[in-house]
């Protein structure tokens, strides 16, 4: 009868103990998700602020209009004599899928990817002069030139604000210099910034031609993006798709261009979410 007892308590601490175990881990799944989107945030921006870019080849060509086409091919970077890298381009929610705005747990493929886009545009005018400013280097992208970041442990985007305004591209770009070096390359200050496109996109939508509409989008003087308000920045929100947890991750606001914040929470979506 002891020995039962003994056993029956045994059984009972042990599954009490399992349910907190089983019980834990959804939640530290999303917490390690949460960070491990904020962390590929924060290196990307820590990548263009420093300089550095894909070392991938490239074939880029900037036409009569003025507009920058690109292709994957064999010119390395800093080897091209009419584009300069700029920096990245990120979708929140790729841009093919069916769920259109709405993005809940039963979503797939687009609501739990983050699109990375190389941006490239033209270093210099017509008369060789360089140009000072990102709508005039009328900048392009490819899908060739794009990676995938699939969030992990099925963790979704509910939200994504730009600059106040709710939005699913932010650009994340190197400032221009004021002059070209022997070799090519803009020289001068230079800082990162964060910019917002003067054309809203939807959250998962089933925008299967952006590619296209971005690069014919603006024009030489005319304008892709717009500067974003420093008190405002990028806020993108985020589910569990297994427990009632939410997330929202913060950057470039109040001015601080490099500053990646996450906050974690139970019971109900964040302020603003």
């Amino acid at each position: 009868m002891e020995l039962i007892i003994v056993l029956t308590v045994a059984v009972a601490i042990t599954a009490s103990a399992l349910a907190v175990f089983n019980g834990r881990i959804p939640r530290t799944r999303f917490e390690s998700s949460v960070n491990d989107l904020a962390s590929k945030i924060e290196s990307t921006m820590s990548e263009i602020s420093s300089g550095y870019y894909p070392n991938t080849g490239v074939d880029c060509s900037v036409g009569s209009s003025g507009r920058v086409q690109i292709s994957s091919g064999s010119t390395e970077q800093g080897e091209n004599s009419e584009c300069i890298f700029i920096g990245s381009l990120v979708k929140f929610g790729r841009d093919t899928g069916s769920q259109g705005s709405s993005c809940s747990p039963s979503s797939t493929g687009n609501c739990d990817v983050v699109r990375f886009y190389t941006l490239v545009g033209a270093r210099a005018d017509s008369s060789g002069e360089p140009y000072e400013n990102i709508n005039d280097a009328n900048p392009g992208i490819n899908e060739a030139l794009s990676q995938d970041y699939i969030i992990p442990y099925g963790t979704f985007i509910t939200k994504v604000e730009v600059g106040g305004d709710e939005d699913s591209v932010v650009g994340l770009a190197k400032t221009f210099g004021t002059s070209l070096s022997s070799n090519g390359d803009l020289e001068g200050a230079s800082t990162s910034e964060l910019l917002k496109l003067t054309t809203t996109t939807t959250l998962g939508n089933n925008d299967s031609n952006f590619e296209t509409v971005f690069t014919n989008a603006g024009g030489p003087g005319g304008s892709k993006f717009a500067s974003i308000n420093p008190s405002q920045g990028v806020l993108v929100c985020l589910a569990s798709p297994g427990t009632n947890q939410f997330a929202t991750i913060e950057f470039g606001r109040s001015g601080a261009t490099g500053a990646v914040e996450r906050f974690i929470q139970e019971g109900s979506p964040a302020a603003g979410c």
